[in-house]
This record gives structure tokens, C-alpha cells and sequence, in this order.
């Protein structure tokens, strides 16, 4: 998008993000170091790479952005989104029911 820098990708691509708390409940969450949404706060995870299983990717994701070593982490739920628009609403509602379940 010219008007918003968002680059989409028209192939099949698949990402993982990680829920991570701590014995308060607290939720880690990162800064963003790069485009898009550069210095917002975000969960750590990111795309699955060729060969990669899910559960490889977020444990691999996790200890580049964080540089915590996660072992077996569990799958909450699979969603498919096909335009920018879905990816941030989803992210919101993921967002909101989460804390809302953690009481936070």
C-alpha cells in the first residue's frame, strides 16, 4: 500500500505468536525494533520458515526477540486471515479476551 507502507505477500504464509506469562499473570510483551509499527508494543512470534514446524518457529522466535529459551509450548488456536484489516482486528480481540480471561 502506497499510502501506508504495508507490504502483502499473496503467498501462503504461515506465523506464530507466543503468550507469555509470568507467575503474576503479567503478559510479556515486546517493542517493535522495525516497519511496520516500529517502537508499538507486540507479542513475540513471527512467520514459520520453510521446514519449520509451528512449535519450532515459536520457540525459535521467542529466544531471537526476547532471548528466553521456551520448551513445549502449547497450541491455543489456528486463525486464517487474508487482508491486513483481519490480521488487526484479530489481534484486538485476541488481545482483549486474553486479559480480560487473566483478569488484567
Amino acid at each position: 500500500c502506497e499510502e501506508c507502507g504495508f507490504t502483502y505477500y499473496f503467498n501462503s504464509s504461515t506465523a506464530t505468536v507466543a503468550f507469555i506469562l509470568n507467575e503474576k499473570n503479567e503478559l510479556l510483551v515486546c517493542k517493535r525494533a522495525n516497519d511496520p509499527a516500529k517502537g508499538t508494543l507486540d507479542l513475540a512470534g513471527g512467520f514459520v520458515d520453510i521446514g519449520e514446524s509451528g512449535e519450532e518457529s515459536v520457540i525459535r522466535e521467542v529466544k531471537e526477540e526476547t532471548g528466553l529459551k521456551i520448551k513445549n509450548p502449547i497450541l491455543c488456536g489456528i486463525e486464517e486471515f487474508k487482508t491486513k484489516e483481519q490480521v488487526e482486528d484479530a489481534i484486538e480481540e485476541i488481545l482483549d479476551v486474553t486479559m480480560k480471561n487473566l483478569g488484567i
